[in-house]
């Protein structure tokens, strides 16, 4: 079942949104930079760079802090 995540772009991103904002009401940094960054390498992948590049400056926020 893992794997079909790396396979079906649309399942990835509804996984990582979820984990995402999992690790938002924990507050964890780490996990929620890994995230941003994990979620604007698969909108790059799918063509949608505006999205991609909102979750790049999302881990550079984050990595700031």
């Amino acid at each position: 079942m893992y794997s079909e995540y790396f396979n079906d772009d649309k399942l990835g991103l509804k996984y990582l949104k979820k984990s995402l904002k999992i690790a938002e009401q924990m507050k964890d940094d780490n996990f929620i930079n890994i995230l941003n960054g994990n979620l604007a390498m698969l909108y790059i992948k799918m063509g949608e760079l505006e999205k991609g590049h909102f979750y790049i400056k999302r881990r550079l926020q984050f990595g700031n802090k």
